[in-house]
C-alpha cells in the first residue's frame, strides 16, 4: 500500500547564472576580435583582385579592339584613373586616312568605380593596330592597384601587349 508522502528533491534554479553568461559573451568577443584582422585582410585582397581584374580586362579589350578596328581607329587607349578605368578609341580621319588632328576620342568602355579604399596608379596605355603598345622600346608598363598594405600589379609587355596580373 502506498503512503501519501511525496518525495521532493531540492529546488533547482532554471537558466544560466550571470557568471556563465559573462563568460560566453567574453569568449564570443575574443573570437570576433581574433577573426576581424583576418577577415579585413581577406576583404582587402578581394577588393584589390577585383580592381586588378577589371583593369586587366579593360587593357585586353583595348588591345583586341585596336587590332580588330585598325581601319577606323589610329589606336585605342586605356586610361587608368585613381578610382576607375576607361577605354577610349582614337579615331582615324576617313577622308585623309590618317589620325585626325585634333584627336577625335570616343569612350567605348568604362569599369565600375573601384571599391572604397582601393586605388590604382593613374596611367594612359595606348595600343597600336598591331596590338603592341605604341611605345614598344620602353620598359613594361606597370599599374599598381592597392588597398591598405595589399597590392597587385597589372603589367603590360610593350612589344607584345601581353597583359598579366603579378602578385
Amino acid at each position: 500500500m502506498r503512503t501519501g508522502r511525496v518525495c521532493r528533491s531540492s529546488p533547482r534554479p532554471s537558466g544560466f547564472s550571470l557568471v556563465e553568461v559573462l563568460l560566453v559573451v567574453a569568449l564570443i568577443g575574443l573570437m570576433i576580435g581574433l577573426a576581424f584582422p583576418v577577415w579585413d585582410g581577406f576583404v582587402r585582397d578581394r577588393r584589390v583582385m577585383r580592381a586588378a581584374d577589371d583593369i586587366a580586362s579593360l587593357l585586353r579589350y583595348a588591345q583586341q579592339a585596336a587590332v580588330a578596328d585598325a581601319a577606323d581607329a589610329c589606336a585605342y587607349r586605356a586610361v587608368v584613373l585613381a578610382t576607375r578605368a576607361e577605354a577610349v578609341k582614337v579615331a582615324r580621319d576617313p577622308s585623309a586616312g590618317a589620325c585626325a588632328s585634333p584627336e577625335s576620342l570616343t569612350r567605348v568602355r568604362v569599369t565600375d568605380p573601384f571599391e572604397a579604399g582601393t586605388t590604382a596608379t593613374p596611367l594612359v596605355v595606348e595600343f597600336a593596330s598591331t596590338g603592341a603598345l605604341a611605345t614598344c622600346g620602353n620598359p613594361a608598363v606597370q599599374i599598381i592597384v592597392a588597398s591598405g598594405a595589399r597590392t597587385r600589379t597589372v603589367r603590360v609587355e610593350p612589344c607584345t601587349g601581353a597583359v598579366q596580373i603579378v602578385p
